[in-house]
């Protein structure tokens, strides 16, 4: 079937900050299973586990199976810091387009002092727009 899909394999580093609550909406409204995995071999096969056990048993919830670094509500402290920041703005992905609210900008003065943005920002700017992706995903599996 074209354009459906089984299951979602979250992003560790993303969800360290953000935790699991903004992926709620996956199982509640689409029911979608998803797991937060992170990186390694092992703990990417521990969470399609994970998916494959949530479709086989019609329980499908939010998986977190990277428990060591992501905690329910993620990291305040940095999610703080994000909002002080940046504000939300359209965004370009690649191979998807424009999504409305998907990406961050830095915020007004900010935007003078980051002239000579080096490769450490933006990879950081990188990862804070994958938290902004997952409130935009309702309009890309539509």
């Amino acid at each position: 079937q074209e354009g459906h899909i089984d299951g979602f394999i979250l992003p560790g580093h993303v969800s360290v900050i953000i935790g699991e609550e903004p992926y709620r909406f996956l199982p509640k409204e689409y029911g979608i299973p998803s797991c937060i995995a992170g990186f390694d071999g092992l703990e990417i096969l521990s969470a399609i586990a994970n998916i494959l056990e949530q479709r086989e048993s019609g329980n499908i919830v939010v998986g977190n199976t990277y428990h060591s670094v992501v905690m329910q509500k993620g990291n305040p402290v940095a999610q703080a810091m994000i909002e002080e920041v940046y504000e939300v703005c359209d965004d370009v992905w690649r191979g998807i387009g424009v999504i409305p609210n998907s990406g961050l900008a830095l915020k007004g003065p900010l935007i003078l002092k980051a002239v000579n943005v080096d490769v450490f920002y933006k990879a950081l700017l990188n990862l804070v727009n994958v938290c902004y992706l997952v409130k935009a995903v309702p309009q890309i599996i539509q």
